[in-house]
């Protein structure tokens, strides 16, 4: 499975790339715009259990693949190349910025996480749109000229499509029979991707789970999964040596599960 982080600028993407795979990216890494590449074993006690009964020569955890996409800006949506790694991904863990810190700016010039979130879904509902719109010119012509019947199917198939996606819903809730998913199979439709936000938050806003419940009730019906995470807090305490003293420190700030826990 890979999952992609995608995100706004300053929302912390990097740094709960860093906390899942244990990996820093290098300065080159960071210029070149292209994924970023890391691993994350899934933790699963059950595994754990399994392995301290039965005692294998060789223990292989599960593994997830992770990639740090490009910031998305005017720059990088208007060139596209985003998208095009985007539909590499099996889900997208979209990073979003619910931490006030005036030393930290924000490219529109405020903290609102409703807004972020539109304003990426928005925008990944237009790719899958304007993808839309320019195949089915293609296939108008194609349907002039030799009135080809499989022309004439998928232009039906991007139609109902078409008719979804200008409800402003993404495509993920949109039933298909195996056929049409055949059909569809090598298009770079991003919202059929599955999706988790999530909501980077400060460690004063740990205890404060009201903008959680609000979104989980919101996206719910998007197939959208919220989760709620201070990537900052979470780092500083992945440095600590002992698995202990971690728990001992996650408990005391009220943190259930770990990030890498929830995301994998």
């Amino acid at each position: 499975m890979k999952i992609g982080i995608i995100g706004l600028p300053q929302t912390g993407k990097k740094t709960l790339f860093e906390l899942l795979t244990n990996h820093k990216p290098s300065e080159k890494e960071l210029a070149s715009n292209k994924p970023i590449k890391g691993v994350v074993e899934i933790k699963d006690p059950r595994f754990d259990k399994l392995v301290s009964v039965y005692k294998p020569k060789k223990a292989v955890k599960a593994r997830v693949d992770i990639e740090l996409l490009s910031k998305l800006e005017k720059d990088t949506i208007s060139k596209g190349e985003i998208f095009t790694d985007i539909n590499e991904l099996d889900a997208i863990c979209h990073v979003v910025r619910a931490f006030k810190d005036d030393s930290v700016y924000h490219i529109d010039g405020s903290v609102d996480p409703k807004r972020d979130l539109d304003f990426v879904n928005s925008e990944l509902l237009l790719h899958d749109l304007i993808f839309i719109e320019k195949r089915m010119e293609r296939l108008e012509r194609t349907i002039k000229q030799t009135k080809e019947e499989a022309a004439t199917k998928e232009r039906d198939l991007l139609l109902k499509l078409k008719n979804h996606l200008d409800k402003t819903l993404p495509l993920r809730l949109l039933g298909l029979t195996d056929d049409e998913k055949k059909m569809i199979s090598s298009y770079p439709f991003v919202t059929r991707k599955d999706m988790i936000i999530a909501l980077n938050i400060s460690e004063d806003g740990l205890k404060d789970t009201k903008l959680l419940e609000q979104l989980k009730s919101e996206y719910q019906d998007l197939k959208i999964d919220v989760m709620q995470v201070s990537a900052k807090v979470e780092s500083e305490i992945a440095k600590f040596e002992s698995e202990e003293e971690r728990a001992e420190f996650l408990k005391e700030l009220g943190i259930a599960e770990p990030a890498i826990n929830m995301l994998t």
